[in-house]
């Protein structure tokens, strides 16, 4: 699949799913920390959300490199280094190759091990 023409079906499952979990994710981060992991999330999702026939339109690599960008960008805390860091990595792995479910964890696992680095876990 050349073009990322399934990411707004998927922004929008995030989206639905984030929004329902809310007060949970809120209660579970308040536990460990301030509380708004849940708001900067939406925050987020919202930006893609806005971009999501854009994003529909291009190839994987630069329509993940753009998520990547956008969540930077529009979230706070750590997350938005953090997830912004995924999808930018990802974005590289993805560059001139055409993405397919069999595929897809060829570029995700550079993504997972740049965040790893960035956030100094394993």
């Amino acid at each position: 699949m050349t073009t990322a023409s399934l990411l707004p079906s998927f922004i929008n499952a995030i989206e639905e799913t984030i929004n329902a979990s809310a007060d949970e994710v809120a209660k579970l981060d308040q536990a460990i920390g301030d509380g708004d992991h849940v708001v900067n999330l939406q925050r987020g999702l919202n930006a893609i959300a806005t971009i999501s026939d854009e994003l529909a339109a291009e190839n994987w690599s630069v329509a993940l490199m753009k998520v990547g960008m956008t969540l930077m960008s529009t979230m706070g805390g750590a997350s938005g280094s953090l997830f912004g860091t995924l999808f930018i990595s990802m974005a590289k792995a993805a560059k001139d190759r055409d993405i397919e479910f069999s595929s897809f964890a060829e570029i995700f696992y550079p993504g997972v091990e740049a965040v790893k680095q960035r956030g100094k876990a394993d």
